[in-house]
């Protein structure tokens, strides 16, 4: 398989996570919400960086992933608030203990589900222009 072969397959699959979000934003269920978007992001990043032939750094946490994306001279500095926002979303989504750094007041509300999608819909958006995926 080709680097372009697995990075659209690394696409596919955030694209499906951004519509689990879609999905489970009309439910209500906004910790998913956010956790869905996180994830989107991070595969849409990792798509990117396998697309250059890069090795893919072995985290979650989208600020390293992007700090990696950005030695290739990309526009994706205007992404660093907006991953910087749903980083604080991969642990404390998943475990009510979640670890230290964590968002720490409580589930996420509605409003936080919202601009979690809206910011993960504008990055997957950018980066597939920049791969010249359909």
């Amino acid at each position: 398989m080709t680097a372009v072969e697995r990075a659209r397959e690394w696409a596919r699959f955030a694209e499906m996570d951004l519509k689990s979000a879609e999905v489970l934003f009309k439910a209500g269920i906004f910790n998913e919400v956010c956790f869905h978007a996180q994830q989107c992001v991070e595969k849409m990043l990792k798509a990117f960086l396998i697309s250059k032939d890069e090795a893919v750094p072995k985290t979650h946490r989208l600020l390293d992933l992007l700090e990696v994306a950005l030695k290739y001279g990309t526009n994706m500095e205007k992404m660093r608030q907006s991953c910087l926002i749903l980083d604080q979303y991969y642990i404390p989504t998943r475990y009510p203990d979640a670890v230290i750094g964590s968002k720490t007041t409580g589930l996420p509300i509605r409003k936080e589900g919202e601009e979690a999608l809206r910011l993960a819909d504008s990055i997957f958006e950018e980066i597939k222009s920049v791969l010249n995926f359909d």
